[in-house]
This record gives C-alpha cells, structure tokens and sequence, in this order.
C-alpha cells in the first residue's frame, strides 16, 4: 500500500558540491553566442532577480568563454533569465562613418570604431533627427568630417555630396554642414583646412533640418530619388541610424 498525498508539487532538496568562490551550482548551462553581436571581452553574465526587479551578477560561477567557438558554459544555483553584457563604450567615439546611396532603394552605411568596422547594406526588405529628414539621405553621401571633435560637444560637423557613386567622392568635392540645435548651415571650411573655423560659408543660408537643407540644393536627379525612394527603404535607413546614433556618438 502507499500513501498518496494531494499536495501538489513539494520542493526536493538538492545540495550540490559548493563551488571556489562559495556559491552552489545546480545547473550548468551552455550558450551558443549571437552572430550578431561582436565581444570585444568576456561578456559579463547577469541573472534577472525577480523579486529585486534587477540584473545581477552574483550566484554564477565556473564560467568558461570560448571565443573561437563563440559560445560560454557557467553554473547558476537555478533557472534564471540570463543577459550577456559588455561595455558599450568600448569603441566610443566612432572613429568615421559613412552614409551612400549605391542606388534606387540601396545604400552602403559604414561605421568605423577602435577595435572593429561594420558595413550594411540598407535595402527596402529590411533617433537622432525625425524619420521625414532620413529621406535626405538618399539623395546625397553623409560622412564624418575630422573637425567634428573640434567643434564642440554642442555642434555636429558632418560632409555632404551629391555622388551617388560610392567611393566616388574626393576631398574637394565634400560640402561641410555644421548641425546645432534645430538649425543647419553651411561652413565655408573643408577637409584640407589648415585649422577648424566656425564661419559660415558665402551665401550660407538658415536650415531648420537637414532636409530642408538638401532640398535647397540638390539638384533634380537627387531629388527625384527622394520621390521615388520606397517607405520600406526609408524606414530601414531610419532604423539603422537610430540604432547607431552616429551623430552623438563621433
């Protein structure tokens, strides 16, 4: 005969060998690393406590990374959502960035840091300014200029040109913009400049967005992109620039 007793489920004891660092491992747990995500360093394991409403790192112990197999093993003392995280500083500022359309509804957007450089391609199958002003975008090459770090934390000073080739662009063939608040304006310094100035250049005139500021002069090619540009395309190169924020971050 056996007892049976209606109580649902009961907790049963486990006591595990206790590890160096005096926590207790109950699972061991093996992840297979996004190829998405670059580590730059271990990656800090977190644990969701759920009565805390926090990330913490402790309770977790044995950890091993392999970074050619890209994956890490670690013991937890149970079953807890898990986060990887790294320092996002790492490779801030961005060392240069590029924004080129290659075509109708494609791009080539590059960013270049310390210790890594990505390349996408924004295409129509796939917030730093408003989504509208993205579409200036596809009419003209945006790029980090050199003096941006000198023009102050309250300004951005980026290049402008209307070759649609990439790779096409020489020195002389850049404008440079400088953005502040909610204005855009020309400068009449370049790339070759021999030292950083804030005047504008002749003729220079006041720009709410960059939009407005591209609109003003591009030429009738550019613009009829801009017309034709799809919204699938639009909003990918919105969703990138978002995600990177290469104007706060250069």
């Amino acid at each position: 005969m056996e007892s049976l007793l209606d109580v649902g489920l009961e907790v049963y004891p486990y006591s595990p060998e206790e590890a160096e660092d005096g926590t207790q491992a109950a699972v061991q747990i093996t992840l297979r690393l996004p190829d998405n995500v670059i580590y730059f360093q271990v990656p800090v394991i977190a644990r969701w406590d759920p009565e805390g409403q926090q990330w913490r790192a402790d309770g977790i112990s044995n950890i091993t990374y392999e970074a050619e197999e890209k994956s890490i093993t670690f013991g937890m003392g149970a079953f807890y959502t898990v986060a990887l995280l790294q320092d996002a500083h790492l490779n801030l500022p961005y060392q240069a960035w590029e924004l080129q359309p290659t075509g109708v509804d494609e791009g080539l957007f590059t960013v270049t840091a310390a210790f890594a450089s990505s390349r996408v391609l924004p295409q129509a199958a796939l917030a730093e300014v408003k989504a509208y002003e993205q579409m200036a975008l596809l009419a003209a090459a945006f790029a980090h200029s050199k003096w941006n770090r000198e023009a102050g934390p309250e300004q951005v000073v980026f290049k402008v040109s209307e070759h649609l080739t990439a790779g096409s662009a020489k020195d002389n063939d850049w404008s440079l913009y400088v953005f502040s608040g909610e204005k855009v304006q020309n400068l009449q310094l370049t790339e070759t400049s021999e030292a950083f100035s804030e005047e504008l250049g002749e003729e220079s005139e006041f720009h709410s967005t960059l939009y407005h500021m591209l609109k003003d002069s591009a030429s009738n090619e550019a613009m009829d992109k801009v017309e034709r540009a799809g919204f699938l395309f639009i909003d990918s190169v919105y969703q990138l620039l978002l995600a990177t924020r290469v104007l706060a971050y250069s």
